[in-house]
């Protein structure tokens, strides 16, 4: 407690355990898994992050970091992890200023972690920040304020699945990815958009990952929008290879529903608010008859068309 670097560091270290520590009030990080080598050579593996507490610090726990080259100013990548094959699990990290958890590397499973009130002295905080290469984000309860519930902008061939946000401004960002998987997460109360989508993501700073998002998975996932003002999904930009199907999106009204800025994805199964077929009727537009169907519907019925159908 009360350092002005991290209460604990794990550098170029193998199989190192830090299980049921109290970390806090420190001007850095509570738990750091990381080591900047330039040459590369050197590396954190098969460490075990469990049953920690961490608050009132910039970061709860880290591990490792997005920059590719070890440089300043960074690149981002995944080229080069400083860690491989980690465990964070069963942690509680709460009330630090930039992030919850922050993770990058190769081979992790960050899993059962509960994370709460963090990220709000960051514009662009989060409860969980993911950056991550063939790992694995399961099972996590995050709560609060911050702008991002988890932010998993620039992480690759992952899963992202069966974790809880609630009350973020963003539930959960998936920009710049490629190969995710993002399923059968619930994310309810947000006030700006429960997922976005940028198909080539940028730090806090403005610099951009370089990386063009492409075959992106959002399915079964649970999208509650607790006010008109409230979106559900959102993509920006031209991502590309997305499917969006079978998600549930409940509250709101259905053109916050689903956005799509792209000519590449795939829609079938979404419901809103369990409605079975989407009733939709032509009314008059620049001087037809035209027919809106909502992104969200595979399909609609027209139960009334006096004038018929003159265009869709």
């Amino acid at each position: 407690a009360g350092h002005a670097g991290h209460g604990v560091w794990v550098r170029a270290c193998d199989g190192v355990l830090v299980a049921g520590c109290r970390a806090h009030n420190n001007s850095a990080y509570g738990i750091c898994v990381d080591y900047n080598d330039p040459t590369f050579r050197q590396q954190a593996r098969l460490v075990q992050v469990v049953g920690n507490r961490c608050w009132n610090n910039d970061r709860g726990i880290a591990v490792g970091n997005f920059n590719a080259t070890n440089t300043t100013p960074p690149v981002w990548g995944h080229s080069n992890p400083d860690v491989l094959m980690v465990l964070v699990a069963g942690n509680l990290c709460h009330d630090n200023a930039s992030y919850g958890i922050a993770v990058s590397g190769w081979g992790l499973a960050v899993h059962d972690n509960l994370l709460s009130n963090n990220g709000l002295a960051l514009p662009s905080g989060a409860g969980l920040l993911v950056n991550a290469d063939h790992s694995r984000i399961s099972a996590n309860t995050v709560t609060g304020a911050s702008a991002y519930g988890i932010d998993a902008g620039g992480s690759a061939t992952c899963d992202v699945s069966g974790n809880t946000v609630t009350q973020a401004g963003i539930g959960m960002n998936c920009g710049g990815s490629t190969n995710l998987r993002v399923d059968g997460n619930v994310i309810q109360d947000c006030t700006s958009w429960g997922v976005v989508v940028e198909n080539v993501e940028s730090d806090a700073g403005g610099r951009t990952f370089g990386i063009a998002c492409q075959g992106l998975a959002l399915t079964g996932n649970w999208i509650g929008m607790p006010s008109i003002s409230a979106g559900g999904i959102v993509l920006r930009n031209g991502p590309q290879g997305i499917l969006v199907a079978r998600n549930c999106f409940v509250g709101g009204v259905v053109v916050n529903c689903l956005s799509m800025r792209t000519d590449s994805v795939i829609v079938e199964g979404n419901r809103w608010n369990f409605v079975p077929r989407m009733i939709c009727n032509p009314s008059a537009a620049g001087g037809v008859q035209q027919l809106v169907i909502p992104d969200i519907a595979d399909s609609v019925m027209v139960t009334a068309a006096p004038g018929g159908v003159q265009s869709i």
